[in-house]
């Protein structure tokens, strides 16, 4: 389903031979990720959903793929050293795209 096969089911052992039949929980690999919501769409129990954070950075590559420990624990959070600062786009006939303080914190 995912055209950059960034989405991967683990099987989960122990769930498993808990329930008698294979359960399969999903991994992402962030590196591959183009954030189209192929899986979000297609996911059979509505477990995936879309969030705001999209531009999160990582120190490592390993930090970008996600098992099912990490992925069942939500979100990734952005630390900032200072909290950003919020813009709108103004379109200038001039200068093109400008970015302007909106007013809102």
């Amino acid at each position: 389903v995912c055209p950059a096969d960034a989405m991967k089911m683990y099987v989960s052992k122990e769930e498993s031979e808990r329930e008698g039949k294979v359960v399969k929980r999903p991994g992402i690999n962030y590196t591959r990720c183009v954030f189209c919501g192929f899986c979000v769409d297609i996911c059979p129990t509505n477990s995936l959903r879309f969030t705001g954070v999209h531009d999160v950075a990582y120190y490592t590559y390993e930090e970008q793929i996600y098992t099912p420990q990490e992925f069942s624990k939500g979100v990734p959070k952005p630390i900032y050293d200072r909290e950003p600062k919020k813009v709108k786009a103004i379109l200038d006939e001039k200068r093109g795209i400008v970015y302007e303080p909106s007013g809102r914190s």
